[in-house]
């Protein structure tokens, strides 16, 4: 049988020489025994931090991350993560948390909402297509007439109707009252579905 690992929210911190202090400072109000070495020689070139843990030290180097263990485990509250390893497995979180509970940003809240619009907008489009085209009994190639005149139908479109229900608009070639191509230099027109003439 196969599991899959629950989403687990982590504080963590890099470990950059310009916020080292920082890091420090924070590393140790989660475990006060966390130590560093970047005062003097041999330090001085590789400054790092280390987590005292009852399997040993860890070390944190320069670049690593320093995660809050969100499950405390034999004492040990913080452990160190490389880089490239963080980068695989973690995700920045902009949800503030409060509580444990995710609290929803207005920008989200409208990124959401944009997101299921415009989804829904695209299946209303969906659904008047298939309305329309099963609805439509004339293909390209064929001729119908309005109250204008004839075309030649060589494109089939859709559209809203005037009774909210979609309907087939049909581009092509004007056709004289004879049948045959006009020869005038504006050839093609339009015709709405509801105006053609049985």
């Amino acid at each position: 049988m196969k599991y899959r690992k629950k989403p687990v929210v982590i504080e963590a911190r890099q470990f950059i020489y310009e916020d080292k202090d920082i890091v420090l400072s924070w590393a140790k109000s989660i475990q006060f025994n966390v130590n560093h070495a970047w005062e003097g020689e041999p330090f001085k070139s590789d400054p790092c931090i280390i987590i005292p843990t009852l399997e040993g030290d860890m070390k944190c180097s320069l670049g690593d991350w320093i995660i809050e263990e969100p499950f405390t485990t034999n004492g040990r509250k913080l452990y160190p993560c490389k880089p490239d390893i963080f980068a695989k497995t973690y995700e920045p979180l902009n949800t503030p948390i409060e509580g444990g509970k995710e609290i929803m940003t207005a920008d989200e809240y409208k990124q959401q909402m944009d997101a299921i619009d415009q989804e829904a907008e695209k299946k209303k489009r969906s659904l008047m297509k298939q309305f329309a085209l099963s609805n439509n009994p004339y293909s390209a190639g064929e001729i119908i007439t309005d109250h204008i005149g004839s075309i030649l139908i060589e494109e089939i479109k859709v559209c809203k109707g005037i009774s909210d229900l979609p309907c087939c608009i049909y581009t092509g070639t004007i056709l004289t009252k004879d049948g045959s191509p006009t020869k005038k230099k504006e050839n093609k027109r339009t015709v709405y579905q509801m105006n053609i003439k049985a």
